[in-house]
């Protein structure tokens, strides 16, 4: 909303038509101002958006881990990674359709705003049905537990067969799960000589790889990974 003041300051009553004509000129234009920049703020914030599931996109995600990353080194402060792949994902979409596998995206991209709650926390959609999550300040045993969470949540819930409609036949909890792979960056032992974007790089290669593990390892459970000089290390 704005508002624009006409203040007379001459001794007269009324106001002439012509200074009636110009303020209605400058509302206008005010008016015209306030809602370019309103729509430059929605159109930016919808660039950050992944149109599926509302959470923010792998675009968005890479600038703001590059931020954090840059904290984190000048700061010293806990960060942490998670990424989580939907477990048998394929399987839905082959039976049920990509309508109900979207509508089961949307459903996960839901579980995750509503579990990851760190302030400052960034939940993207990194592809397909990878989802990724950076969570400043959260340790690596914070973070576990968090992930573990999250694996539950998704695990526990009825996913709907019937998109758009109110009742009707609803997946059986466990068809869906999430493999979730999660690296700490104060765990990381890099090199000196390493720069920041390598180091970015390596920390994403720790949770994708922890993720994969715990695919390997039977799927539906959460893994984390230590990285020693251009190595990963191993896998807990």
């Amino acid at each position: 909303m704005g508002v624009l003041e006409l203040i007379n300051r001459v001794e007269r009553g009324n106001y002439e038509q012509r200074e009636l004509d110009l303020l209605q000129i400058f509302a206008d234009y005010i008016s015209t101002t306030l809602q370019n920049v309103l729509d430059a703020n929605r159109y930016r914030e919808l660039a950050k958006r992944d149109d599926l599931t509302g959470l923010y996109n792998d675009r968005y995600f890479n600038q703001r881990l590059s931020e954090e990353v840059e904290r984190a080194e000048r700061e010293g402060n806990e960060l942490s990674l998670i990424f989580l792949d939907l477990d048998h994902f394929k399987d839905v979409n082959d039976q049920h359709g990509h309508l109900v596998g979207s509508q089961t995206l949307r459903e996960v991209g839901l579980i995750l705003g509503r579990t990851i709650l760190a302030p400052e926390a960034t939940v993207a959609r990194y592809g397909g049905d990878e989802f990724v999550a950076i969570i400043p300040d959260f340790d690596l045993q914070r973070a576990l537990e968090l992930a573990e969470e999250v694996r539950q949540r998704i695990g526990y819930t009825l996913y709907r067969v019937d998109p758009g409609l109110e009742t009707g036949a609803m997946l059986r909890p466990g068809v869906i799960t999430a493999s979730i792979g999660v690296s700490s960056y104060r765990t990381l032992q890099f090199l000196p000589t390493d720069r920041l974007r390598k180091r970015k790089n390596e920390f994403i290669r720790v949770a994708d790889q922890s993720m994969y593990e715990a695919k390997a390892r039977g799927k539906n459970r959460v893994c984390w990974g230590s990285y020693r000089a251009g190595e990963l290390e191993k896998f807990g």
